[in-house]
């Protein structure tokens, strides 16, 4: 919706428009990284909605665009092939 109404006042010459967009990462930088050094255990949970991860899941399943099964596959996909590099 922001990005349709910056797009609508692009098209109608009102000048630009600046959208935020506000990310937590939930993980650490790194598998060798370990966020409790600098965070505290439930400051994830403190985040206003949530993990964004899970939320897009979630979301993506409800427009029926994917689906648990194609989430499990790609997970493991995804496993393997960072084990194989």
């Amino acid at each position: 919706a922001a990005t349709r109404w910056a797009a609508d006042r692009a098209r109608a010459n009102a000048g630009p428009t600046l959208i935020e967009h506000f990310t937590y990462r939930v993980e650490g930088h790194s598998t060798s990284d370990d966020p409790t050094a600098y965070r505290s255990a439930e400051e994830s949970s403190l985040w206003p909605l949530g993990d964004p991860i899970a939320r897009l899941k979630q979301h993506c399943i409800t427009l029926g665009i994917w689906d648990e099964d194609r989430h499990a596959a790609m997970d493991k996909e995804l496993a393997e092939m960072v084990r194989d590099a």
